[in-house]
C-alpha cells in the first residue's frame, strides 16, 4: 500500500478519483484465460449474415448503423461524419460484445471486423432463432418529420408503416400509453405493428431515431468460439436535430432479453472502438472514470492529410450514460429505472500484434479485456504501458487530463510520451446478474471540437457532463416551439408564403415560453422565450439541411448566435427585423416544382443549446401565372391540417374554419368519409387565391374527428387531398 499512497499523493486529479479497484473476486473468476473452453455444441441456426442498415442523419451529425452489433462499419464505406456533409470522419468502426458466466463457462458474443456475432430478429420463447433471419433484417428509422407529415396528410413512411410494435419497437397507443406484447407467443405478435389510424405512434427519442431487433443464436460464434446466451437484443440509436453539444452528440440504447436460457453472472456489456479521428495516425487515447468516459483526441494541433480536421482538431468519446448495477430490476421500456446504476468501469487500450497485449484470439480475451486484464488475465497496473510498471492494479488506463500523468502524453511521470498512432480500445461496464426481466444499457458518442487538440479534451468533459445532466432528467429538454402551419400562393416567378400558429399549440399568437429545469434554480433566467423564424429552401425532398433565405426575429439586440462551447459555431442569424409571417420569394422558374421550409425557433442566453429549434413544415410550390394559357395547374392545398380544435383563421372559439389555397378562379370541392359518404360540397367561383370552408356538413352539422378524403375538380384536372380532423370534445358534445 505504500506504492498506492505515494502515486495517489502525487497524481490525483478528478478523473482519477474510482481509478483504484481493490476489489477481490474468487481465483476462478480473476483467471479467466484458465476458464474451461467450452467444447458442447452450439445450438444455434443457419442465418445468413444481416445486411439490414440506416443512416442516422439529423443535428450535426451523419451515421451509417447496421443491425449485426457492429457500428458505421461492415465493409467500405464507414460514415460517422462530424460535421454532417464535412467529408472527415470521426470513428471507423465499433460494436459492442457481451458476455458472462453460465455455471462458471464463459457465454459471450462480439466481434472486431467480423464475422459478427448477431443476426436479425428475435428469439422464441424457447430461445430459438427463427428459421430465416432474413424475414427480419431491417433498421426501421422514423423521424419527428414523418409523424408531422402523417398527421397532417395522412401519408406515412415505409418505416413508419411498418413500424414493428410486435416485436418490440417502443409504441404508444391512442391515451399515450406504452404498448407492451411481449409477454405473448412470438407467433401471435410477429405480424403486428403499428395501428396508424387506431391513434397509435412510434415512442420514439430524439428527432430520429433508428430501431432494430437481433439476436446471437442465428449461427455459429466463429469469431470467439464462444456458447451463445441466448440473447435477444432490441436496440435503438436517436439524436437531436439541435446544435452545440445535442447536435454534435448520438445515443445508443441496448435492451438485453435473455430467452430460454438461464440467468448470467458476472456479465459485462462492452463497447470495442476503432476509432480512427480524421487521420488516424496522430491519435491518443485516454478516460475518465469519474465521467465514465472513453475517448480519443488527436496528440498535436494539426490533423494532416485529406482525411484529417485540419487544425484543432476535435475529441470524440464514449460517454456510458447507464449500466446495470449488481442488484438489476427490471427495466421499464421506455422510462428506464437509473438506480442503482453504474457507469464505465473499466478501459484498455491494446497496441495489436500477437502476445498477451495484443489482438483478442477468442472469447476469453475478449472477455478478460471487459474486465481491464490483459489476456493472459493479468490486471492492468498504473502507469507506462499498463502492464508491470507498477503493482498496482487499476481499472482505466490513461485517466490523467493531458499532457498529464497518466495521458499519452506522460507515461512515466517524466514526460515520456507513446508514439501516436492507430488505435483501439475497450470500454465496459459490469458486471451485473442478468436473468428474464433483462438488463438497459445506453452510452452516447459525443464529438467536441475546443480551441486546440488539449482544449478539445477539456471540453468533452464539459460536454460529457452536460449529457449526463439532460439524461438523468430523462432526456427532456423543453419542447421546441411546434411547427407553423403554411399557406401557400403562387404567382408568376414568386410565390408567396404566410404562416400561423395553431391556437391548440406552444407558439399560438408568437407566445412560446419553456422553463429548461436542467439549469440550477439560481439562474435567475430559465425560459427560452420565441426568438424569430427561418425561412429555408432545399434542393430537393430528400435534401435534410437546406439553405436559410430570410429570418424575421424578435427586436432584442440577439443577432448572431454562437454554441456554447470554445468553438464558437455560428447556428443562428438573427437581423433585429422584427416577427414576420409572410415573405414572398421571387425571382423563380416558372412551372419548376421548388422545396421549401419554415421552422420556428427560440433562444435562451444561460442554456445548452442557446438555441431550440422547431421542426420544419416542409413544402412544394410551383411559380406560376395562373391566368397564362396552357398554364399547369397549381397544387390545390389546406390548412391547417391536421385540423386541432382550432385555427388562427377562426374569429372566436365558437367558430372552425380551414382554408383551400392554390385556388383557381371555379372548382367544386367534395369532402368524403372513408366509407365513401359525401359529407359537404362547396362551390367556388371567385378571383380570390383561397376558398374558406366551417368544418359543417350539407346539413349544417360539425365534422367529426378522424380522417377525410377531399376531391377537388376544377378545368385544369382532379386533386384529391387527405384531411385529418381533431375536434374538441367539448363541443363535440354539445350536438
Amino acid at each position: 500500500m505504500a506504492l498506492y499512497a505515494q502515486v495517489t499523493s502525487r497524481y490525483q486529479p478528478a478523473a482519477v478519483r474510482g481509478l483504484f479497484s481493490l476489489r477481490c473476486l474468487p481465483i476462478a473468476l480473476l483467471l479467466v484465460a484458465q476458464l474451461a473452453h467450452p467444447v458442447s455444441a452450439q445450438t444455434v441456426g443457419t442465418c445468413e449474415p444481416s445486411i439490414g442498415e440506416a443512416y442516422l442523419d439529423v443535428g450535426n451529425v451523419r451515421a451509417r448503423i447496421p443491425n449485426n452489433g457492429n457500428l458505421f462499419w461492415r465493409g467500405s464505406p464507414n460514415v460517422y461524419e462530424v460535421p454532417k456533409a464535412g467529408g472527415t470522419n470521426a470513428f471507423f468502426s465499433a460494436g459492442i460484445w457481451v458476455g458472462g458466466l453460465v455455471d462458471g463457462q464463459l457465454r459471450l458474443a462480439g466481434s472486431t471486423y467480423g464475422p459478427f456475432e448477431f443476426w436479425a430478429g428475435p428469439l422464441g420463447e424457447e430461445g430459438l432463432p427463427p428459421a430465416s433471419c432474413s424475414d427480419f433484417d431491417r433498421v426501421y428509422s422514423v423521424s419527428r418529420e414523418d409523424l408531422l407529415r402523417y398527421d397532417r396528410e395522412g401519408s406515412a413512411s415505409p418505416d413508419l408503416r411498418d413500424w414493428p410494435t410486435g416485436l418490440g419497437a417502443p409504441t404508444l397507443d391512442s391515451e399515450g400509453r406504452l404498448i407492451n406484447v411481449l409477454g405473448l407467443p412470438l407467433a401471435q405478435r410477429m405480424d403486428r405493428v403499428v395501428n396508424l389510424e387506431a391513434g397509435e405512434r412510434p415512442d420514439i427519442e430524439g428527432d430520429q431515431m433508428l430501431w432494430w431487433v437481433m439476436n446471437d443464436r442465428g449461427n455459429r460464434h466463429s469469431r470467439t468460439d464462444a456458447v451463445p446466451m441466448g440473447l435477444e437484443v432490441h436496440a435503438s440509436v436517436f439524436a437531436y436535430a439541435q446544435t452545440g453539444v445535442l447536435g454534435n452528440t448520438t445515443f445508443h440504447r441496448y435492451r438485453l432479453l435473455l430467452r430460454g436460457e438461464p440467468a448470467l453472472t458476472e456479465t459485462y456489456f462492452s463497447v470495442f472502438a476503432d476509432p480512427d479521428l480524421g487521420n488516424f495516425v496522430d491519435d491518443y487515447v485516454g478516460s475518465d472514470s469519474v465521467l465514465g468516459l472513453a475517448f480519443v483526441y488527436n496528440s498535436d494541433n494539426d490533423d494532416e492529410g485529406a482525411q484529417g480536421y485540419g487544425a484543432a482538431p476535435p475529441a470524440v468519446g464514449f460517454d456510458f450514460l447507464q449500466v446495470p448495477g449488481v442488484s438489476n430490476e427490471p427495466l421499464s421500456q421506455s422510462a428506464p429505472e437509473r438506480e442503482p446504476r453504474q457507469r464505465m468501469t473499466s478501459f484498455v487500450y491494446y497496441p495489436g500484434g500477437a502476445g498477451v497485449l495484443g489482438v483478442p484470439g477468442n472469447g476469453a480475451d475478449m472477455y478478460n479485456y471487459m474486465q481491464g486484464r490483459w489476456r493472459d488475465g493479468q490486471r492492468i497496473t498504473y502507469g507506462g504501458n499498463g502492464r508491470d510498471y507498477s503493482s498496482l492494479p487499476v481499472n482505466f488506463m490513461f485517466p490523467g487530463d493531458p499532457p498529464e500523468f497518466w495521458s499519452e502524453f506522460d507515461v512515466d511521470g517524466r514526460g515520456g510520451p507513446t508514439s501516436p498512432a492507430d488505435r483501439r480500445f475497450i470500454s465496459a461496464g459490469g458486471p451485473f446478474d442478468m436473468d428474464s426481466t433483462g438488463a438497459q444499457v445506453t452510452f452516447a458518442i459525443i464529438t467536441s471540437f475546443g480551441a486546440d487538440h488539449l482544449d478539445s479534451v477539456r471540453q468533452l468533459k464539459d460536454d460529457s457532463r452536460t449529457v449526463q445532466t439532460f439524461y438523468d432528467s430523462g432526456l427532456s429538454f423543453p419542447r421546441p416551439p411546434d411547427a407553423p402551419q403554411v399557406a401557400v400562393t403562387a404567382d408568376f416567378g414568386e410565390v408567396l408564403v404566410e404562416w400561423s400558429n395553431a391556437r391548440d399549440g406552444n407558439n399560438h399568437q408568437d407566445g412560446y415560453r419553456a422553463v429548461n429545469t436542467t439549469l440550477p434554480e439560481d439562474i435567475q433566467d430559465r425560459e427560452y422565450r420565441l426568438e424569430g423564424y427561418n425561412v429555408l429552401q432545399f434542393e430537393s425532398p430528400s435534401d435534410s439541411d437546406g439553405r436559410l433565405l430570410a429570418v424575421f426575429d424578435v427586436v432584442n439586440g440577439v443577432k448572431r448566435v454562437t454554441t456554447g462551447d470554445s468553438y464558437r459555431v455560428p447556428i443562428a442569424f438573427g437581423t433585429d427585423s422584427g416577427l414576420q409571417h409572410s415573405f414572398r420569394i421571387q425571382g423563380l422558374t416558372n412551372y419548376r416544382t421548388y422545396h421549401f421550409g419554415v421552422q420556428a425557433y427560440a433562444y435562451n442566453a444561460n442554456s445548452e443549446p442557446r438555441v431550440l429549434f422547431g421542426p420544419i413544415t416542409r413544402f412544394e410550390a410551383v411559380p406560376a401565372n395562373a391566368q397564362e394559357e396552357n398554364a399547369p395547374a397549381l397544387q390545390v392545398g389546406i390548412t391547417p391540417n391536421p385540423y386541432k380544435g382550432a385555427s388562427d383563421y377562426e374569429v372566436s372559439s365558437l367558430t372552425d374554419e380551414v382554408r383551400f389555397t392554390n385556388m383557381p378562379q371555379q372548382a367544386t370541392v367534395r369532402v368524403f368519409q372513408l366509407s365513401g359518404t359525401l359529407v359537404r360540397t362547396l362551390i367556388k367561383n371567385s378571383p380570390e387565391r383561397f376558398l374558406t370552408w366551417d368544418l359543417r356538413t350539407d346539413n349544417n352539422l360539425p365534422i367529426g374527428s378522424g380522417l377525410y378524403l377531399i376531391h377537388v375538380e376544377t378545368e385544369d384536372g382532379d386533386q384529391v387531398l387527405k384531411f385529418s380532423v381533431a375536434k374538441k370534445k367539448a363541443l363535440l358534445n354539445a350536438y
